[in-house]
C-alpha cells in the first residue's frame, strides 16, 4: 500500500518535523513520545486517511509514504550511531515517529542503541561482516525484524536519507497457497528455535529464542511469517523440520523450488540434475535416467544409492538404479546423519551462495546454482580430499610461491565468491 505526498504536503510535514525538533531535546523524549499521537493529526488528511486504512487492512505487507522532503545539506555519514543525532538529521526522526504513531504506540529495545526508539542503520568499522545492520559488505539474511520475541512490534519503521547506489530495500510475504502442504503443516508448528541477533546486547535476553516456535501463523488467507535464516534452527533430530528449512530454496516471492542433485561420495563431486516447483514421482525418475545417460559407462560404478524417504522417490526411480546393480539405501526416520555428505553440500550451498541471494525465479535460481556447483567441483577445496577439488583429483598441488608468484583472482556470481589461482 503506497500513499504519495503532493509537493505541499510534504512540506507540510516536513515543517511539523521541524517544529518538533525545536520544542523537543530528541525524538527520544519521554514527553515528545507522550504528545505524538496529538501532534500527528497535524499531518496531511491524505496521510492520516491512508494511514487508517493500512492500520486496518490484515492483508497490506507494506506501507508507504513517498515524496518526503530530504533536504541535501546532511552531515558526513557518522562514524558510530551515537554520533547520529545531528542537527540536520534530527528532524526526520521526529516525522518518522510521527509517521510510526498514525499506525500505533512506537516502541524500543532497551537492548538496542541504549533503548531508543529511533535507531540509526548506518556502516560502523569493525562490523562490515556482522549480521546486524551495521554490516556493509555482507548481505543479510530475509527475516521478520525481532523475530526471536513474541512482542516484536507489528510495524517497523524505515526512513532512508542517503542512497547513493539508488538501492533498494526489498520486501516479500508468505504465500502457503505456493508450497507443499506437507511443508506448510511442519512450518506451522511450534518445531524451531529463533535466537536474537548479536545487537540485542543483554544476555539475559537471549532466554526469549529458547523456546520452540512456529514460522507461520495466522489465517490461511492473511498468514504471518516469523523468520529469520541466520538465526533460525531446527533440531536435527527432527528431519522433517530440518527438510522444511534446509532442503527448499526461498524466491524473493518466497516461492519454494526443489533442486534434486546427486553427489559421489568418492570425489565428492556434485551433478545438479533438475530444479522443479512440484517434484513428483516420474519426473524424479526421468532425473534419474538423464543422469546415468550424462555418466555413460561410469555409471557402473555405482554402488550404492543413499536417499532420504521422501513420497516423491517411488519404485521406478529405485528400479532405475537396481537396473544397473546398484543397492538402494534409505535413510531410517530421524537419522540425517546417514546421508551426511549430501546434507553438508546442502549446508554449504546455502551458506555460500543462496542464502547471501535473492532468487527472483527459475531461471535465476538455476544460474546460481549452476556456477556454485563449478566453484564447488573445479575449485572449492575439500579436507577429505587433501585440499583438492574433485575435479583436480589427478593434477599436481599448486607449485610452491617464490617472489615472482603473482596470484590472480575470479570472481563467481558478481563477486560473491572469489577462486584464487598462482600464476609464476
Amino acid at each position: 500500500m503506497r500513499h504519495r505526498l503532493t509537493p505541499d504536503e510534504a512540506a507540510g510535514a516536513f515543517a511539523l518535523a521541524k517544529a518538533c525538533a525545536e520544542a523537543y531535546p530528541n525524538a527520544h523524549d519521554e514527553g515528545f513520545l507522550a504528545d505524538a499521537p496529538v501532534l500527528a493529526h497535524d499531518l496531511p488528511p491524505s496521510v492520516r486517511r491512508a494511514a487508517n486504512a493500512a492500520r486496518l487492512d490484515d492483508r497490506k505487507h507494506a506501507f508507504v509514504v513517498s515524496g518526503n522532503t530530504v533536504e541535501p545539506w546532511l552531515e558526513p555519514t557518522p562514524a558510530f550511531w551515537r554520533d547520529a543525532d545531528t542537527v540536520a538529521s534530527g528532524p526526520y526522526g521526529f516525522l518518522l515517529v510521527l509517521y510510526a504513531a498514525l499506525l500505533g504506540d512506537p516502541i524500543g529495545w532497551r537492548t538496542q542503541q541504549d533503548g531508543r526508539i529511533v535507531t540509526d542503520g548506518l556502516p560502523v568499522r569493525g562490523l562490515e561482516h556482522s549480521l546486524v545492520s551495521a554490516s556493509s559488505e555482507r548481505e543479510l539474511g530475509w527475516h521478520t525484524e525481532d523475530a526471536f520475541s513474541e512482542n516484536r512490534a507489528d510495524h517497523v519503521g524505515l526512513f532512508c536519507l542517503r542512497d547513493r547506489g539508488d538501492i533498494p530495500t526489498t520486501l516479500s510475504c508468505a504465500d502457503p497457497a505456493s508450497l507443499p502442504q506437507d511443508v506448510v503443516r511442519v512450518l506451522a508448528q511450534k518445531r524451531f528455535t529463533i535466537h536474537p541477533d548479536p545487537s540485542h546486547s543483554t544476555p539475559a535476553d537471549t532466554r526469549h529464542g529458547r523456546e520452540k516456535v512456529a514460522l507461520l501463523s495466522g489465517p490461511g488467507d492473511a498468514p504471518v511469517l516469523r523468520i529469520d535464516r541466520d538465526f533460525t534452527v531446527a533440531d536435527e533430530d527432527d528431519p522433517e523440520a530440518v527438510r522444511a528449512m534446509k532442503a527448499h530454496i526461498d524466491t524473493v516471492l518466497l516461492q519454494r523450488w526443489f533442486v534434486l542433485f546427486f553427489i559421489d561420495h568418492g570425489t565428492r563431486r556434485v551433478h545438479i540434475a533438475g530444479i522443479t516447483r512440484h517434484p513428483t514421482g516420474p519426473w524424479i525418475t526421468q532425473q534419474a535416467r538423464n543422469y546415468l545417460m550424462d555418466l555413460g559407462d561410469h555409471a557402473e560404478s555405482i554402488k550404492f544409492l543413499i536417499r532420504d524417504r521422501g513420497a516423491y522417490f517411488t519404485d521406478s526411480f529405485d528400479a532405475v538404479f537396481e537396473a544397473i546393480g546398484a543397492h538402494v539405501l534409505p535413510t531410517l526416520p530421524r537419522v540425517p546423519r546417514m546421508n551426511a555428505i549430501a546434507e553438508r553440500w546442502i549446508g554449504s550451498c546455502r551458506r555460500e551462495a543462496t542464502d547471501r541471494i535473492l532468487i527472483t525465479g527459475e531461471r535465476h535460481l538455476r544460474l546460481v546454482i549452476d556456477e556454485y556447483a563449478k566453484h564447488y567441483n573445479q575449485h572449492r577445496p575439500h579436507q577429505s580430499l587433501g585440499q583438492q577439488a574433485p575435479d583436480r583429483l589427478t593434477e599436481p598441488g599448486p607449485p610452491t610461491a617464490t617472489d615472482h608468484t603473482r596470484v590472480l583472482r575470479l570472481d563467481r556470481l558478481g563477486g560473491l565468491i572469489h577462486e584464487y589461482t598462482q600464476v609464476a
